[in-house]
Formats: C-alpha cells, structure tokens, sequence
C-alpha cells in the first residue's frame, strides 16, 4: 500500500493548485522572505522563531501556486509519515497510514481561513520531528535532556512545544511507567512561559506567549480549532495503536473515505465570497484579464473590491463602456474606491490607479496597504511596486532603499536588479514600455482631488494625454454610475465623434432622450435598433409594476436602466 501517501498528496495537490492557487497569493504576498544572517537573528528574537522562519522560506515559493502546491502536499503527507511513526512507538502494527492523516485533514480544512500562518502546520512538524528524535535517545540522558530542551523547544516552536511535551510525556509512560517526570516538565513549561511573558517578550499579549506569536495573522485572535487540531495530532498516535491490523480491503477503503473528506468538505468550509475576492485579486495581480471577466460571469462580484477587479479588466480589454453594466455595480466606489485601513481592499484600487497613471495614489494605497498587514510583515507585491513608483517619481534614493530589500530574495531579485540598472541610468526608464507609457500618463504635477470630482480628475488624465483611453473610460463610467448625466452628454460631445458608441452610452443617451422628450421616436442614428427595442419593453414593464421580476432578468436585467432603478 505504498502508493496511499501518493494519491492524497495528488488529492491535496489538485485541489489547492488548480482550484485554489488564490490561497497561495494570499499568503506569499503578505510576506517578504529575506536571506541573511540578520533576518533569521529577527525572527529568532521571539518565541515560535524558528517556526516562522522556516515557514516563510516555504511560503516564499507560493510565488508559482503549483510549486507551492507540490510543497504544501509534500508537508501534509510529511506530518501524516510523523504522525505514524509516532504511533508505531505505541504498538508495531504497519497498518492504518490513512488514519495518521485524519489530523492532517482537519489542519488542510482549517487552514482554509486564509488567516491561519503557515507557522502553524511547521510548528506541529518541527513538534513531531522532535519528538521522534527525543525517542532514539538512550534511557539514562533521555530525562536530563528533556529539562533542558524543554525550553529551547518552546523558544523554537512555540505553542507547538505542548504538543512535544505532550507526545514525551506519552512515549516515557509507555516505555518506563514514570509518574512523577510529566509533572517536573510541565511545571517546568508553565515557569519558562511565565518567564518569558514578563522579560523578553513582555510588550507581547499573553494570548500569544501562550498560543503563538505568528500563528494566527489576526492578533489577539486563537481560534478554538487550532487547539482541536493539536488535540488530534497528541491523540492520534496512541489510539491508532490500539486499532487491530487490518487487510488489504479495509485499508483500501480507508484510503477511499479519508481522501474523499478532503474534497468535499473543501467546498464547505472555504468561505465562497472571500475566495472570491482573493481570486479576483491574484488574477488583476498577474494581469490575467480575461479569466477575470470569465470568472465574473460566474461569480459576479457582490462589494466594491469585487467590482474594482471586474472593471479593471473590463478596461483593460477596452469593454468596459460596452460591457458594464451587465455585472451587478455598487457606484463610483466600484472604479476607484475609497481608502480602508486594511491590507486587503486597496490592492485592486492601486493596480487600477497605476494603470491609470495615478502614481502617486498607487504608491499611498500600497504604503498603507503594507501598514496595515496586522502581522507587521512586508509584502513583496507592495515593496515592488513602492520601489516602482519612487523609481518613476525620479526619486532614486528612495528607490533604492526598497530594491536593496528586494535583492535579499529569490523572485524579486531579478526584477530588482533590472531597476537598480535604471536607477543607475534613469534615461534608460523609458526602454521599458509599460514604464514609458506611466510617464507619459501622468500630470505632470500633483493635484489634490476629492473622491466626488473623479470623473474630473479622470478626464484630465485624458486630456493630458489622449492616449490614455483607460481614462476617458473611467470617467465616462464614473458619470454614468454616479448619475451625472449632464457631465456624460458633455463629455461625450468632446470625446466620441466619429466613433461607434457603445452599448452602455447608447442605453444612457436614450434613457436621457426618453426622460426629456417622452418618446423613442425619432431618436438619434447611433442608437441601435437592439437598443430602443429593450428600452420600450423595459419602460412598458416598469409603468406596469416598478417591482416586476422580469426587470431583472434576462437581457434587460444587464442594462443601464435596471442600474438606475435599482429597485
């Protein structure tokens, strides 16, 4: 049954790297691993260090979500393999590998809260590990050892210490019968994190003395699973020994249900709406643009974020005058939104701005981003584009201060280096195409606006520069969403003639023709026929009852009309 590890590790490999590679930017993007003797020294400074530490070189990986896939596999069947081999202490018997994975399940199922750190699972690894390890040690130096590692394993691991006391502490009864050593080492345990509370850590909240500095990304928080989770890594060992050998047959089936548990409950228990918004942000992050559309048909967006990505992309393929409005909208605030004190909805808003040429709102949206991740991590994504927008600004010194940072990684570094070269030679800024294009997009000076006068500051943007169509769009759209018609008409009048209206501006300037004259007859040439037909339906229905269903569906639930009624 050597082939039972394989197939969960598939199991596990294919559903995070085809059906979640959203997670993996989640975590690899809030984190900046840096090689040097300094970065593991401040990692080391707390207790969990070494945990943290070997957890963010892991996670670093998570830049290709297929190869954080294959590793995040490999550490799951790595802690089911520990767990059996712990459980093979308490009894010899071979059998039952797939019931080792039953914690491993719950930690995967766990961990579907985006805000569990990696930390955790390399906690109860590192707390395995030692464990066995502590086993192969002779009878007489076991015991002596045990006082003195008991505190290097807290400082290493942290919360993941209990569960390497705990396992010990079973192992030693099993073997020796000791009844008084369990009480010395947890006297002992206790003494070191009261310690520890009250001198080096003490400007730490006890919560995370005692559960983990890093295990959890929202401070002050433990959620109850993780304890049930440790709980089931200390147990499992021992009862799986107490299970009878099995044949072929049973384990066949075992394998069967524990590997469909993953799966299935996959889909329960990872929040549709936030995987969502992750997956809209990891697919604007790596510009894939089409999938972002197709992924809205699906799933259309329900909060401003959501509908930032959807539009981003719908610009970006030059839809978004056409297609618009067959997405739910939440108004202005779904082009460019306004500034929250979090690290998560500014991410899409600032690769809208830089698109735009909005640099220097791309760089307050990503600076406070990045102060905001609760953690007190760096983010690569943010760094980058910090580092870009300094370099842009002509602000070399500044510049270079985040690509020295960046140097010290693995998949930053290249792209660092190049700017490093450009910072070196600015006239060589404008050989990057993307780059070049930024400056020519934006104003030449800054300009203080307010969130009620962004149509304006979009249209100059494009009068600046009337390459810049992502601009006309936008302001064309924040008219529309925000009900300013008489601005649209105007704008329209100076920016679409001799062009084919789309089908968003021909649904709003006949919806303005109907509201003056009262009437379709007569209506100007660039509307289409398709166009006045479903207006007609549509205010025949909504004179017949505002609240008819059939507003919503179909063709005329994906107009501009059904946007501005929005009943």
């Amino acid at each position: 049954m050597k082939f039972l590890p394989a197939v969960f590790a598939v199991i596990v490999f294919v559903c995070y790297g085809f059906f979640y590679p959203e997670w993996f930017n989640y975590h690899e993007q809030y984190q900046l691993f840096l090689f040097g003797g300094e970065y593991l020294a401040e990692k080391l400074k707390v207790a969990s260090g070494l945990a943290g530490y070997l957890s963010e070189f892991l996670v670093q990986f998570y830049f290709f979500p297929l190869l954080g896939a294959a590793l995040w596999s490999g550490l799951m069947v790595l802690i089911g393999f520990l767990i059996w081999n712990l459980a093979k202490i308490f009894a010899a018997d071979k059998s039952h590998f797939m019931l080792s994975l039953l914690p491993v399940v719950l930690l995967t199922l766990y961990c579907g809260d985006q805000n569990v750190m990696m930390s955790f699972p390399m906690a109860l690894a590192l707390s395995l590990s030692f464990t066995l390890l502590y086993d192969k040690i002779s009878d007489k130096k076991r015991v002596y050892l045990q006082f003195v590692f008991i505190p290097i394993a807290y400082w290493l691991i942290g919360y993941g210490a209990f569960v390497y006391l705990a396992l010990t502490i079973a192992v030693d009864i099993k073997k020796y019968g000791y009844t008084f050593l369990p009480i010395l080492y947890v006297f002992e345990i206790v003494s070191v994190i009261f310690a520890v509370g009250y001198t080096v850590m003490k400007q730490y909240p006890f919560i995370d003395i005692v559960c983990g500095v890093n295990f959890y990304r929202d401070r002050l928080t433990i959620p109850f699973m993780q304890h049930i989770i440790t709980l089931s890594v200390v147990i499992t060992p021992p009862l799986i020994s107490l299970i009878k050998k099995v044949g072929k047959v049973v384990t066949i089936v075992e394998a069967a249900v524990i590997s469909l548990i993953l799966p299935l409950m996959m889909t329960k228990t990872y929040d549709k709406i936030t995987y969502s918004l992750l997956k809209i942000d990891y697919l604007v992050r790596f510009q894939e643009w089409d999938d972002v559309i197709k992924f809205c048909e699906k799933n259309p967006p329900t909060n401003a974020m959501g509908c930032t990505g959807l539009n981003l992309a719908l610009a970006m393929t030059g839809q978004l005058g056409e297609r618009m409005f067959e997405f739910p909208q939440c108004g202005q605030e779904g082009l460019i939104s306004r500034f929250e004190r979090n690290m998560v909805s500014c991410g899409i808003t600032a690769e809208a701005c830089y698109y735009l040429g909005l640099i220097n709102s791309v760089l307050r949206y990503n600076y406070d981003s990045q102060a905001a991740i609760v953690n007190c991590n760096m983010s690569g994504r943010f760094t980058r584009r910090i580092a870009e927008v300094y370099m842009l600004n002509g602000n070399y010194e500044l510049a270079q201060k985040y690509i020295d940072i960046l140097k010290k990684t693995v998949f930053y570094a290249p792209w660092a280096k190049k700017a490093e070269a450009c910072c070196q030679r600015p006239e060589t800024i404008t050989q990057n195409k993307r780059w070049a294009t930024i400056l020519r997009y934006r104003l030449p000076e800054n300009e203080l606006f307010s969130v009620s006068d962004m149509d304006m500051m979009l249209m100059n943007l494009y009068k600046h520069c009337p390459e810049n169509k992502m601009a006309l769009q936008y302001s064309l759209a924040c008219d529309l969403l925000e009900g300013k018609m008489r601005q649209f008409v105007d704008a329209m009048s100076q920016t679409q003639s001799n062009q084919r209206i789309p089908k968003s501006y021909q649904e709003a300037l006949a919806w303005i023709y109907l509201q003056q004259k009262g009437t379709l007859e007569n209506l100007p040439d660039f509307i289409s026929p398709e166009v006045k037909n479903a207006l007609t339906e549509f205010d025949r229905l909504y004179m017949i009852n505002r609240k008819n269903p059939l507003l919503k569906q179909g063709s005329l639930g994906k107009t501009y009309w059904r946007y501005m009624v929005g009943e």
